[in-house]
């Protein structure tokens, strides 16, 4: 039997088993299930949505909960929100995005959209600035800090 010719077969049945389980787990049901487990194991897992107004504050949170930063952006001018400082034992980034707005027109402004999770136990600050990177950090025109004080 010659095996080269399955190699790239096999390659594909595993890219594509790879997709679906990803693409499965970014469905409602699959966080249904997630949601289920979390419950079983007496876990509440909370999501905690936070916007330019609450700049400076402190919040209580647990671990494993996801904290939603929304702060206004708009990428055209050269200025893109950034992680200035953050104890990555406490707290770890998921994901950054800019959204923008259908009715956007060229050059128009958004939304970056900063997504973490709770990792441990702790009091940490996260410290997010907004500049152009190549400028360096006197371009910074704007800062957000947040204290987190985690609990079990």
């Amino acid at each position: 039997m010659n095996f080269s010719i399955l190699i790239p077969i096999i390659l594909a049945m595993v890219l594509e088993f790879h997709l679906g389980v990803t693409s499965y787990l970014n469905t409602p049901k699959a966080a249904l299930v997630v949601d289920r487990v979390n419950h079983i194991e007496r876990k509440t897992v909370s999501q905690l949505r936070i916007t330019q107004t609450d700049r400076d504050k402190t919040f209580t949170v647990h671990r494993g909960d996801v904290i939603v930063i929304t702060l206004a952006e708009n990428p055209s001018t050269g200025y893109s929100w950034a992680i200035d400082k953050i104890d990555s034992n406490i707290i770890e980034l998921q994901s950054s995005e800019f959204s923008l707005p259908q009715n956007a027109g060229v050059g128009g402004g958004g939304e970056r959209i900063l997504t973490f999770r709770i990792k441990a136990i702790g009091l940490t600050s996260l410290q997010l600035k907004e500049w152009r990177p190549w400028e360096g950090e006197r371009s910074i025109v704007q800062q957000f800090n947040l204290t987190l004080q985690v609990k079990e």
